[in-house]
């Protein structure tokens, strides 16, 4: 990296030195130095951020992984105690949403129109 900024300032010296740009030129890509310089730093921010997003979702997806992992044990191991709490628990989820989604239905008024959506 610090052979290519001897370069790049070997260049523009030479194109100074040539008579090819005059002092406002040099202000101006000295400003547009100093903004791409904060643009530099704001893209690192962005990286940064972006890296800490991946790994939080990384370590959810991973902690996720290991609840599913784990109701699959039980659903599948030799306990059958646990396994039914398991299907009556989610069954009675089930039924509970069933039941709010008839609620709805018959009171927006739609349940009279199509009777067959309450069953």
């Amino acid at each position: 990296e610090n052979s290519k900024l001897r370069r790049d300032n070997e260049r523009f010296v030479r194109l100074i030195d040539s008579g090819d740009w005059t002092k406002a030129r040099v202000d101006e890509m000295q400003r547009a130095g100093e903004v791409l310089a904060g643009e530099r730093a704001e893209l690192t921010l962005l990286l940064q951020r972006l890296r800490d997003d991946y790994t939080s979702l990384q370590v959810e997806k991973q902690q996720q992984d290991e609840e599913n992992r784990s109701l699959k044990d039980r659903l599948l191991s030799g306990n059958f105690v646990q396994r039914n709490k398991l299907i009556v628990k989610g069954g009675s989820s089930f039924n509970g949403l069933m039941r709010a989604i008839k609620s709805d239905v018959a009171e927006s008024g739609i349940g009279m129109r199509n009777p067959t959506l309450l069953y």
